[in-house]
């Protein structure tokens, strides 16, 4: 990570990242079947939240055991915060967007690129790059995705509707 006054490296213009698995987590129990209306605030404030979290990777836990570990606990997640699991809808008869608790799951991909963290570059600042680490759902209702990947680091990428 640079700082000011140093020089940091020049970031990668090109990332090659591997998919192995795409799938969807759904709750380990069964969960209610409902909807919520959306309020005025989530009608006018409308995006997608994306973060991307950076961790040292473990060598004592393959991208497969950690992958198999961030499902089980999503799984278990899923079963309390429902919603995360369900689908954006309009209401037909308000025309008010909603989520359909229908317990249809989250997007889940697993990946991995051969890069170092340092080779990344200043993360705090954007490279057009970064946007390989991202892999876009063509499901555009979901509420939530989760997505690993193994670098010589692990990183965890987490897009959620608002």
């Amino acid at each position: 990570m640079g700082t000011s006054g140093q020089k940091s490296a020049s970031p990668l213009s090109d990332l090659k990242v591997t998919i192995h698995e795409t799938s969807t987590i759904f709750p380990s129990k069964q969960t209610e079947k409902k909807c919520l209306f959306l309020s005025n605030i989530d009608k006018v404030v409308n995006f997608d939240v994306e973060t991307l979290h950076f961790f040292a990777a473990n060598k004592a836990f393959s991208l497969q055991k950690v992958a198999e570990k961030l499902k089980k606990a999503l799984e278990d997640v899923l079963v309390h915060y429902s919603f995360l699991a369900g689908r954006l809808r309009q209401n037909a008869e308000t025309k008010r967007l909603e989520i359909d608790c229908n317990a249809k799951g989250a997007a889940f991909v697993v990946a991995s690129c051969k890069h170092k963290l340092s080779e990344l570059g200043d993360l705090a600042y954007p490279n057009p790059a970064f946007a390989k680490l991202v892999h876009k759902s063509k499901d555009k209702d979901l509420p939530l995705a989760v997505q690993v990947k193994l670098f010589p680091f692990l990183q965890i990428y987490v897009s959620h509707h608002h």
